[in-house]
Protein backbone atom coordinates (compact mmCIF):
# COMPACT_ATOMS: atom_id res chain seq x y z
CA UNK A 1 0.00 0.00 0.00
CA UNK A 2 0.87 3.46 -0.59
CA UNK A 3 -0.26 6.88 0.91
CA UNK A 4 0.27 10.27 -0.73
CA UNK A 5 -0.21 13.35 1.25
CA UNK A 6 -0.08 16.71 -1.08
CA UNK A 7 0.02 19.52 1.13
CA UNK A 8 -1.18 22.86 -0.58
CA UNK A 9 -1.53 26.63 0.77
CA UNK A 10 -4.14 28.02 -1.15
CA UNK A 11 -4.11 32.22 -2.02
CA UNK A 12 -6.40 34.05 0.58
CA UNK A 13 -10.16 34.11 -0.70
CA UNK A 14 -9.55 31.12 -2.80
CA UNK A 15 -10.79 27.84 -0.94
CA UNK A 16 -14.20 27.78 -2.02
CA UNK A 17 -13.42 27.98 -5.43
CA UNK A 18 -10.69 25.64 -4.97
CA UNK A 19 -13.31 22.83 -3.36
CA UNK A 20 -15.57 23.20 -6.51
CA UNK A 21 -12.96 22.61 -8.79
CA UNK A 22 -11.90 19.80 -7.47
CA UNK A 23 -14.95 18.38 -5.98
CA UNK A 24 -15.13 15.94 -9.45
CA UNK A 25 -11.65 14.96 -9.48
CA UNK A 26 -12.26 13.54 -5.66
CA UNK A 27 -15.28 11.47 -6.55
CA UNK A 28 -14.21 10.02 -9.53
CA UNK A 29 -10.54 9.25 -8.39
CA UNK A 30 -12.55 7.11 -5.24
CA UNK A 31 -14.36 5.20 -8.06
CA UNK A 32 -11.13 3.97 -9.37
CA UNK A 33 -9.51 0.53 -9.36
CA UNK A 34 -6.77 0.40 -6.98
CA UNK A 35 -7.92 3.36 -4.94
CA UNK A 36 -8.05 2.95 -1.14
CA UNK A 37 -8.89 6.65 -0.13
CA UNK A 38 -8.85 9.73 -1.77
CA UNK A 39 -9.62 12.57 -0.13
CA UNK A 40 -9.56 16.59 0.46
CA UNK A 41 -9.06 18.04 3.98
CA UNK A 42 -8.88 21.49 5.59
CA UNK A 43 -6.97 22.17 8.04
CA UNK A 44 -8.47 23.22 11.46
CA UNK A 45 -5.97 25.77 12.06
CA UNK A 46 -5.70 27.36 8.60
CA UNK A 47 -8.22 27.80 6.44
CA UNK A 48 -6.09 28.15 3.47
CA UNK A 49 -4.03 24.82 3.86
CA UNK A 50 -5.81 21.66 2.62
CA UNK A 51 -4.41 18.28 2.07
CA UNK A 52 -5.55 15.91 -0.76
CA UNK A 53 -4.58 12.16 1.24
CA UNK A 54 -4.66 9.39 -1.05
CA UNK A 55 -4.09 5.58 -0.24
CA UNK A 56 -3.82 3.43 -3.32
CA UNK A 57 -3.15 -0.17 -3.33
CA UNK A 58 0.40 0.03 -5.52
CA UNK A 59 2.72 2.81 -7.69
CA UNK A 60 1.36 1.48 -10.67
CA UNK A 61 -2.48 2.02 -9.50
CA UNK A 62 -1.29 5.75 -8.46
CA UNK A 63 0.75 6.29 -11.86
CA UNK A 64 -2.79 5.00 -13.69
CA UNK A 65 -4.63 7.46 -11.58
CA UNK A 66 -2.31 10.22 -12.93
CA UNK A 67 -3.22 9.50 -16.31
CA UNK A 68 -7.32 9.68 -16.37
CA UNK A 69 -9.20 12.26 -17.57
CA UNK A 70 -10.23 13.66 -14.61
CA UNK A 71 -7.00 13.83 -13.26
CA UNK A 72 -5.82 15.64 -16.40
CA UNK A 73 -8.29 18.23 -16.33
CA UNK A 74 -7.70 19.40 -13.29
CA UNK A 75 -4.61 19.31 -12.00
CA UNK A 76 -3.03 21.42 -14.55
CA UNK A 77 -5.52 24.30 -13.17
CA UNK A 78 -4.74 24.10 -9.62
CA UNK A 79 -1.57 26.12 -10.02
CA UNK A 80 -3.60 29.33 -10.24
CA UNK A 81 -5.08 29.10 -6.69
CA UNK A 82 -1.69 28.42 -4.97
CA UNK A 83 0.03 30.47 -2.06
CA UNK A 84 3.69 28.77 -2.36
CA UNK A 85 4.78 25.08 -4.13
CA UNK A 86 3.08 22.18 -2.57
CA UNK A 87 4.64 19.70 -0.70
CA UNK A 88 4.17 16.10 -1.29
CA UNK A 89 5.05 13.09 1.10
CA UNK A 90 4.85 9.75 -0.12
CA UNK A 91 4.76 6.91 2.37
CA UNK A 92 5.25 3.21 2.11
CA UNK A 93 3.52 1.21 4.81
CA UNK A 94 6.05 -0.30 7.24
Amino acid sequence: MLTLVVKLTLKEGKVEEFIELTRNLVEKSQLEEGCIEYNLYQSSEDKNVVCFVEKWQSREALALHEKEEHFQAVVPKLGEFLAKKPEKIVLNLV
